[in-house]
């Protein structure tokens, strides 16, 4: 699915408040997604990021009472603030697939039942996960059969030209040479080169940052260096002939005038 049918279909699952899982390529956008669909439905957003967890996050710690009679579960982090929250939000749980078996079936009572240990979340809390792919090589094992099926819909997204192009000009994001670039060789819009060698690949993301890095005005060996750093050895090379050749220009204003 293209980026822009699945951010309508984001803003339906929002408003419906209902579960859906983003798949795809490291860079493609899927977060950035997510984010633009809770910021256009006027929605506070939280992320958990359950890589970086164990199963006490989406479970809570155990804490004994008062009276020291019992142990309850104590939510915390994000599950506290979610949990605790009054107003609209997405409950963000970004990069689920590299999360450990415990931890993704930590969260499944959330995702259907929307209750746990004697704590529900409020209505008003959308929960949207995204993950990469078994084949990405970014430590993704698989996710659970229980876990995938609790989603009301899993979807595939696809990086789309023109749909990049208009995210870059609407959020007034990058130089008009590198959304220009982009038209000149869509091609090099993503390509996906999962490997072992510490190198960068062309992608939304990685696209992005070369086009900060542009912006620097660096000195010309430390700038190729840096934008192949950003997109890979070629692609880098290229994208920086073209700014050259885009900076050489003479302004438009100029041969009006003259």
């Amino acid at each position: 699915m293209r980026p822009s049918d699945a951010s309508k279909l984001l803003a339906a699952m929002i408003k419906a408040r209902l579960p859906a899982l983003l798949v795809g390529p490291p860079g493609v956008g899927k977060s950035n997604l997510v984010d633009q669909s809770a910021e256009e439905a006027k929605n506070d957003l939280f992320c958990s990021f359950p890589a970086l967890e164990d199963p006490t996050d989406p479970k809570g710690f155990p804490w004994l009472s008062a009276d020291k009679d019992y142990a309850d579960f104590k939510p915390f982090g994000v599950l506290y603030k979610v949990l605790t929250s009054k107003k609209p939000c997405v409950w963000f749980i970004d990069d689920l697939g590299q999360a450990t078996p415990a931890v993704q079936a930590a969260y499944m009572q959330w995702l259907l039942a929307r209750r746990m240990n004697g704590r529900a979340l409020p209505d008003h809390v959308t929960i949207l996960a995204a993950t990469n792919r078994r084949t990405d090589r970014a430590g993704v094992s698989g996710i659970l059969e229980p876990v995938k099926s609790r989603f009301v819909s899993i979807v595939n997204v696809e990086p789309n030209l023109d749909d990049l192009c208009q995210w870059a000009i609407k959020r007034g994001r990058w130089t008009p040479s590198s959304i220009a670039f982009m038209r000149f060789r869509p091609e090099l819009m993503h390509v996906f080169t999962p490997t072992q060698d510490i190198v960068n690949y062309p992608s939304p993301r990685t696209g992005d940052h070369a086009d900060k890095l542009l912006r620097l005005n660096l000195p010309p060996a430390g700038e190729l260096a840096a934008v192949q750093g950003a997109v890979g050895e070629g692609p880098g090379a290229e994208r920086l002939a073209y700014e050259r050749v885009y900076r050489e220009l003479p302004s438009l204003d100029a041969i009006l005038m003259d």
